[in-house]
């Protein structure tokens, strides 16, 4: 038995003329084992086997968060061609009025304040951070589903919300598409990348109001912010270090 700290890599002299098995484990990673056989090699000579370790990984959320009626409004297209990168963007700018709105009340600004700094901004930080671990697990040969939950607030109607949620998981799907030329390869290409779209809508019970006539509590308010987001999973059969880590530490 051997642990290293730091360092996944390890050796080994084996004996020739042998079936030797491995077994590599991680903490919260479960194991996997490996056979290798030294039967007819006589010349010293080098055997590498990769493990790859199972993991509890397809339960990680990172909720992404969005601007009221963003992206494309006052539509019931399901599709965008904004990416998420830009709609955040575009949300960050008007942070400034949804401070305003919430201005009435100090620990209402505050709220406000915290969501955009460590949600909105947060959140987009760690999809950048995913971005480039999933890239690395696809060029290691990985195959990725990404399972994409849109949510809506309920100000519209249902049937316009659920098309909103859809334009919503859309624009994720471009921020991987638009990001390098690699990444859209494969997702359109080799199909180590797919994703799988599950609108929502609104939320079936909330205490959120829905009035056009209040726009401080349906629009502006933190719970209404909250509301207007998209959640992804990322699922895949095995996964390496650098994105166990990735989601591990965000």
């Amino acid at each position: 038995v051997e642990t290293k700290a730091f360092n996944h890599r390890f050796s080994y002299l084996l004996e020739p003329g042998m079936i030797h098995k491995i077994k590599g484990e991680k903490s919260g990673m479960g194991s996997a084992t490996a056979e290798v056989s030294t039967k007819g090699i006589s010349e010293p000579t080098t055997i590498t086997r990769k493990l790859y370790l199972q993991s509890n990984l397809d339960f990680a959320i990172l909720p992404l968060y969005f601007d009221n009626d963003r992206p494309g409004p006052k539509t019931l297209a399901t599709t965008t061609n904004l990416s998420y990168g830009k709609a955040y963007e575009n949300y960050m700018k008007r942070k400034p009025r949804f401070v305003a709105r919430n201005s009435y009340a100090a620990e209402k600004v505050a709220g406000i304040e915290d969501f955009f700094e460590n949600q909105v901004t947060a959140g987009w930080e760690r999809l950048k951070l995913y971005t480039e671990a999933i890239l690395e697990d696809l060029r290691n040969g990985n195959n990725i589903e990404i399972i994409v939950y849109g949510h809506a607030s309920p100000i519209a109607p249902s049937e316009y919300n659920f098309n909103l949620t859809q334009r919503r998981v859309v624009s994720l799907m471009n921020h991987f598409r638009e990001h390098s030329d690699e990444m859209r390869r494969y997702l359109d290409e080799t199909k180590q990348l797919t994703f799988k779209q599950q609108p929502k809508g609104e939320p079936e019970e909330t205490e959120i109001d829905d009035s056009p006539k209040n726009p401080n509590a349906s629009i502006y308010s933190l719970e209404a912010c909250k509301a207007r987001r998209v959640e992804i999973k990322i699922q895949a059969a095995r996964y390496s270090l650098i994105l166990f880590k990735t989601i591990e530490q965000n």
